[in-house]
């Protein structure tokens, strides 16, 4: 089965483009596209859909779900520490498993496997699956939680790590500690230069 993705080399009125999921991976981690669909997707929507075929498009999660924390960097920073804890406290989830990035940006982003949502991830992907998204991100709600980035159709744009922000900064991949530990001002450190991610 073939999938798709859509990227953008900047973001803004940049047009989408149209990628094989299998590309994801370089066009993530190259640092010379901005933006890259958080879902990948079983249609290229070159053909317009009915309302049949709209339902029927099916989603799977590389990055698993994802919660995006933005707004006041500080209140964001505090906001997404709590939602972390939340998870490991009301739901059991072992913090360890998550990827944590710091956008370079006023935020943060948290990916968090399918497998600690779903005992069996279906390999053709999920009919409806942003929608299921915005329900556990619902069911899961703290303050500053983004619950726009769960759209449909081609799905949400998510910035790739180690690409130059116009401030100067990157998004990167951090640890545990140094997500419980951020500060604005360590976030601004470790956010000015590329990295490996974990």
């Amino acid at each position: 089965m073939t999938t798709y993705l859509f990227y953008q080399r900047t973001g803004g009125q940049v047009q989408w483009e149209c990628a094989l999921s299998s590309e994801r991976e370089a066009l993530f981690t190259g640092g010379d596209v901005e933006f890259v669909t958080a879902l990948d997707v079983d249609n290229s929507f070159t053909e317009p859909l009915t309302l049949e075929e709209t339902l029927a498009v099916k989603y799977s999660a590389p990055y698993g779900f994802y919660a995006d924390f933005d707004g006041d960097l500080e209140e964001s920073l505090n906001q997404a520490k709590v939602y972390l804890l939340k998870l490991e406290q009301e739901r059991g989830f072992d913090i360890s498993q998550a990827r944590l990035w710091f956008t370079g940006g006023r935020g943060c982003h948290i990916e968090i496997p399918m497998q600690c949502w779903l005992s069996k991830v279906p390999p053709a992907g999920i009919a409806s699956l942003p929608l299921i998204f915005r329900e556990i991100a619902l069911a899961t709600y703290v303050d500053n939680l983004d619950l726009g980035i769960y759209s449909t159709k081609r799905g949400r744009m998510w910035r790739t790590p180690n690409f130059r922000r116009k401030n100067g900064l990157y998004k990167v991949q951090v640890t545990v500690d140094e997500f419980l530990s951020a500060t604005p001002e360590s976030y601004a450190v470790i956010c000015s230069s590329p990295r490996r991610s974990l």
